[in-house]
């Protein structure tokens, strides 16, 4: 299987949320990269195949999460990576462009869904 089909990156300043979110997916079968913001996301897309999945939070330090997809929009490669936002805010996430959003405090059961939509792994593919 392709490996760039099943990695995820979590981009969540929140220590607890992060780990939280990486635990979950990585039970779920996917690997998963992460960092507490916008730069180092950039840092570590730009070292690895692009993903399948970007989770972003919205606010957080150093780059928000609408400076981290400005930065994405001016990559004609990481700019087709799906994007889901994930915040407790979503005014703000109102005004960004993303395949998703999901409201803080997470419905697990809803981020799975949008994850395993935009790239699931075999076991979590629907039957035609």
């Amino acid at each position: 299987m392709d490996a760039q089909l099943k990695t995820i990156l979590v981009l969540e300043d929140d220590h607890d949320t992060r780990v939280s979110l990486r635990s979950l997916l990585e039970g779920e079968g996917y690997f998963v990269f992460s960092a507490p913001n916008g730069k180092q996301g950039l840092e570590i897309i730009r070292r690895i195949k692009p993903p399948c999945l970007i989770l972003l939070d919205v606010i957080m330090p150093l780059m928000n999460g609408e400076e981290f997809l400005k930065a994405l929009d001016t990559d004609p490669v990481l700019h087709t990576i799906p994007v889901v936002l994930v915040s407790a805010f979503p005014e703000p996430a109102k005004k960004l462009v993303a395949r998703a959003f999901v409201q803080k405090p997470i419905d697990l059961k809803a981020l799975l869904d949008v994850v395993h939509e935009h790239c699931a792994c075999p076991e979590h593919r629907q039957a035609p």
